[in-house]
């Protein structure tokens, strides 16, 4: 098991590529990151050609952080955004490869 993180602004996007020899990225958290603004951000979530997925909105004094609890393990790239005034830290970490199915070897 290997940690991950990451910071994502409006003007500075991340995006994961999965890789095999890591694995399955889970990532367990995402908390909203230092300002003064007050106006909320929120963390959307595109996969390949899909349309996004807003995944939490953070508020500050409010809701600072959130779990997620999510798995990724894409053929296509998996692309973080910021809508809002403040950055959004993620954190968690990678699983290994892929579960065994039923039937499988093991």
């Amino acid at each position: 098991m290997a940690f991950w993180g990451v910071e994502i602004t409006s003007k500075k996007p991340y995006t994961h590529k999965y890789d095999p020899r890591f694995g399955r990225l889970r990532v367990a958290k995402a908390t909203l990151g230092h300002g003064s603004s007050k106006d909320k951000s929120s963390l959307r979530c595109f996969v390949g050609p899909n349309a996004p997925v807003i995944l939490c909105s953070l508020f500050p004094e409010r809701k600072e952080s959130v779990s997620l609890g999510l798995e990724f393990e894409e053929d296509d790239d998996v692309l973080f955004t910021v809508v809002g005034p403040r950055s959004v830290h993620l954190c968690g970490y990678y699983v290994g490869s892929r579960r065994p199915r039923d039937g499988d070897e093991t």
